[in-house]
């Protein structure tokens, strides 16, 4: 389903489209039909855009820039959807990273006491004699 808040930001992005590509955007649009056609475009680049979020779309218009292909033309909406992906798919590695990175970060837990016995008890069984606790906390023999 696609958002009125997603339709108000197609218009904004068409008319950075407009601006950046001055005599091909506008053209594609003009004649006796234009006004249908851009309601066409319209639809069709909102559908395209579904699932990204604002600041996606503007990392991938801005990635423009850097892309020979689109000195002269605009992306269309499949091209346009691709560098959305592409923007998408960098935020989600990236989520990745710091959800590992966090998971590194955090301290060790401490085992229980109880887990902490039944550990000396495991080592004292496959030594086969009593577990001298000298150095711990607990005091030594």
């Amino acid at each position: 389903m696609i958002s009125d808040a997603l339709l108000v930001f197609v218009d904004e992005l068409f008319v950075k489209l407009n601006a950046d590509y001055p005599l091909t955007w506008a053209a594609q649009f003009k004649g006796d039909d234009g006004a249908a056609l851009a309601d066409v475009a319209h639809a069709t680049w909102a559908e395209r855009l579904v699932g990204f979020t604002p600041k996606q779309i503007m990392r991938a218009y801005a990635k423009l820039d850097a892309l020979p292909e689109y000195v002269k033309f605009a992306p269309g909406p499949k091209a346009f959807r691709l560098l959305c992906v592409a923007v998408k798919r960098a935020d989600e590695e990236h989520e990745r990273f710091l959800a590992r990175r966090e998971r590194r970060l955090l301290p060790r837990p401490k085992p229980s006491p109880e887990a902490l016995a039944e550990r000396r008890k495991k080592i004292a069984d496959a030594l086969g004699r009593p577990l001298s606790l000298r150095g711990s906390s607990q005091g030594g023999e």
